[in-house]
């Protein structure tokens, strides 16, 4: 298995918008069903947070199949009495806060966010996306993350089984499921 990195110019750009669509429109089928609409408006959307940086893009190949895709990011965390809350500095105290981190903040990133965990059905149930997980937590401890965390809709009851047997810690107060852990 690999992992191919995306960027604006990179030829996979394409490849990697179907593929999210395929993933979005599988959990959400009402609002995800139309493919122009959806490339326009999330190709802008990835744009800007690419360009915020500390961001990885990536398709996920086997034996040159596409079999899935990655989205993950980098953000200035700790765990709150057991809860991950991103923090900022001001003043000199920490402040918890719901905004993205700030360039300025990028020397203290410590935590590794998968926003997207994409496998296709057919590859599904293979050992695929624990061998993913475990490229996720290289690439993070290359940039030094001490934790990993991610956000699955309760509804998703396979994505919260999968999660859930990495014995993550898990947060089901918030309107989404929060799994985090150090790595």
């Amino acid at each position: 298995m690999n992992l191919i990195q995306i960027n604006i110019q990179n030829k996979n750009w394409e490849f990697f918008f179907k593929l999210s669509f395929e993933y979005l429109n599988e959990l959400w089928p009402k609002d995800f069903n139309n493919y122009e609409i959806f490339k326009k408006d999330y190709s802008q959307e990835l744009i800007d947070k690419i360009k915020q940086g500390n961001r990885g893009l990536f398709l996920v190949y086997d034996n040159k199949r596409l079999i899935g895709l990655i989205n993950i990011y980098l953000t200035n965390e700790t765990i709150i009495d057991g809860f991950s809350k991103l923090i900022s500095s001001n003043n000199d105290k920490n402040l918890i806060i719901t905004a993205s981190t700030s360039l300025e903040e990028k020397n203290n990133l410590n935590t590794l966010n998968i926003a997207e965990f994409y496998i296709k059905p057919e590859f599904r149930f293979r050992g695929y996306g624990t061998k993913l997980l475990d490229l996720i937590i290289k690439w993070g401890k290359a940039r030094f993350a001490k934790y990993l965390k991610m956000e699955v809709d309760k509804t998703q009851e396979t994505s919260n089984k999968f999660w859930s047997s990495f014995n993550f810690k898990l947060d089901n107060t918030q309107k989404r499921n929060i799994y985090f852990k150090k790595i």
